[in-house]
């Protein structure tokens, strides 16, 4: 079964003293290298605390090199990507065609295994794709016919399991998906329920629970809204930030209700995304677009417990940022140029974005893009190019593997050892083609 999306979560922690390059350690029992981990010595989990690189969250042998562009398959759409703890990248798309198919592909750069997990019926335009803590992966798109609906599946083993689910809806956008720590799905997704593409829709909201899809929206009757967001944050209280035609708004769910509040009442431009994520001090970290005057901005808000704080990231035609989180809850938010649709990437980094040009994206249109971060801060971007002339799934990433002897991580081995068989993922320079199952070595 495919490993967990879960940093936390890197299987069997082998701690041996003198992994890492054999430094010396300190005598006390503070965390020397401010790493935050501490010496294994006294009872932590960190086997140099000598090094503020090695410890058990660190992406051994994952680094940060040039862009690069391929392909994953020569027609594609409605994209998501995640990149999971052994740092295999994982993609969901619509394949096109008549009808279309959801599909799905794994693998690392240059190795794209390519599936179909959806071809029944007439599946629509969008994807989203998690991996839970038992491993398992999950992907929602949005279905068209031959009733209005929501599909789900569910990567158990080597079979799809497939509900699809009838909405009373005239039409489904965007749908996301999240996990919690029991393997359950959340999901989110904008529900018209008029006529009129601009409302009044839901911000509606599934479980599985007892057997079955319920529902409880997050949000009804709302005007002139884009599209939401999910994420699990460390209590397991589910959190959806969403567009409307009066701001943007975050809606929690602890229990069985919902309690909304609005974060940012000016300038948010109907049918805008957003983007959430959680960070291990249980920050929440938002992407969104806003207009100031005659300028679009990109923003970055950060959500805690009883604070909302912004700042401007990129100013001046940028449009559709999308956000991962890298090592240690850094940032890094990925948005569009409106000046020939090219792409730049922005790190906070000690209190300061510095912007990466990526370079120019892939189709006529303005694309919408997807972003992964692994365990060495390296980007991984899927890249929807739109309804252009030739459809295609570009693929863009920063990574490299070094294989340098080293154990980075504290698992024994050179790479990542995610299942504890004593072979490294292949993505990180093993030969373990499923490091989610100890059984394959």
């Amino acid at each position: 079964m495919p490993p967990a999306v879960m940093r936390s979560g890197l299987g069997v922690l082998l701690l041996f003293g003198g992994c890492g390059g054999g430094h010396d350690y300190h005598d006390d029992c503070s965390d020397a290298d401010s790493d935050g981990h501490m010496d294994v010595r006294c009872g932590g989990d960190d086997c140099d605390d000598a090094n503020a690189a090695i410890h058990p969250l660190a992406g051994d042998n994952l680094r940060v090199g040039d862009w690069k562009l391929e392909l994953v398959d020569e027609g594609g759409y409605g994209a998501a990507v995640v990149v999971d703890v052994s740092g295999v990248v994982r993609a969901s798309y619509m394949a096109p065609g008549t009808p279309g198919r959801v599909r799905y592909a794994t693998g690392a750069p240059d190795n794209w295994e390519l599936e179909d997990v959806d071809a029944e019926g007439d599946v629509g335009t969008y994807t989203a794709i998690a991996v839970g803590a038992g491993g398992s992966v999950h992907i929602v798109y949005d279905i068209v016919a031959p009733v209005v609906g929501v599909g789900h599946a569910e990567r158990l083993g080597d079979e799809w399991i497939v509900d699809r689910i009838e909405r009373a809806a005239l039409a489904i956008r965007e749908p996301k998906v999240a996990i919690d720590s029991n393997g359950t799905a959340h999901i989110t997704f904008y529900e018209t329920r008029s006529a009129e593409g601009g409302g009044p829709h839901d911000q509606q909201y599934l479980t599985y629970r007892d057997g079955s899809w319920v529902d409880h929206p997050a949000a009804e009757g709302i005007v002139g809204g884009g599209s939401g967001t999910i994420a699990i944050d460390g209590s397991d209280a589910v959190h959806v930030v969403f567009t409307s035609g009066d701001g943007l708004h975050h809606a929690v769910r602890t229990g069985a209700d919902w309690s909304e509040q609005t974060l940012d009442a000016e300038g948010i431009p109907g049918g805008r995304s957003a983007w959430l994520a959680f960070d291990d001090a249980q920050l929440g970290h938002v992407a969104y677009e806003r207009v100031a005057g005659e300028e679009s901005e990109v923003v970055h808000g950060t959500l805690g417990s009883d604070t909302w704080t912004t700042e401007v990231v990129a100013r001046g035609g940028v449009r559709k940022p999308t956000l991962a989180l890298g090592p240690g809850g850094a940032p890094q938010i990925t948005y569009v140029i409106e000046d020939g649709w090219t792409l730049e990437r922005a790190i906070s980094e000690s209190g300061k974005w510095l912007v990466d040009a990526i370079g120019p994206s892939v189709g006529a249109d303005p694309p919408s893009i997807s972003m992964a971060v692994d365990a060495g801060a390296a980007a991984h971007l899927v890249i929807d190019p739109g309804w252009s002339d030739a459809p295609r799934l570009p693929y863009l990433t920063n990574r490299i593997v070094d294989i340098d002897g080293i154990d980075e991580n504290c698992d024994g081995i050179d790479g990542i050892d995610a299942d504890g068989d004593g072979h490294a993922s292949a993505p990180t320079g093993g030969d373990d083609p499923d490091d989610g199952d100890p059984s394959i070595p």
